[in-house]
């Protein structure tokens, strides 16, 4: 979304379980600076929730960036993995 140069913005996606297996959090990372990203869990157990925290810094950049997050996770023994696409247009405030 639209966001103030300077601001700091914050967002949680929801994950969720589906398999019928634990399934265990690695890694989760972002593809540039303007991103701080974190799991609020290390391991969903069947059906269970969990989240993945973002913080924008728009400090960082101005104009829209389009960004990644890479969540590495282990299901039923194998290494997966899931991408969200963040996209952040930073504008100068209009004087008035």
């Amino acid at each position: 979304g639209k966001l103030k140069y300077g601001t700091v913005a914050k967002h949680a996606f929801r994950i969720v379980n589906t398999s019928d297996a634990p399934l265990q959090i690695i890694s989760v990372r972002a593809s540039m600076s303007p991103l701080q990203v974190r799991a609020t869990e290390t391991e969903l157990q069947p059906k269970e929730e969990g989240r993945i925290e973002v913080v924008v810094n728009t400090r960082y950049f101005k104009g829209r960036g389009m960004y990644a997050i890479f969540l590495t996770y282990r299901e039923n023994g194998r290494p997966k993995e899931a991408r969200f696409i963040v996209i952040a247009d930073s504008q100068e405030a209009k004087e008035k």
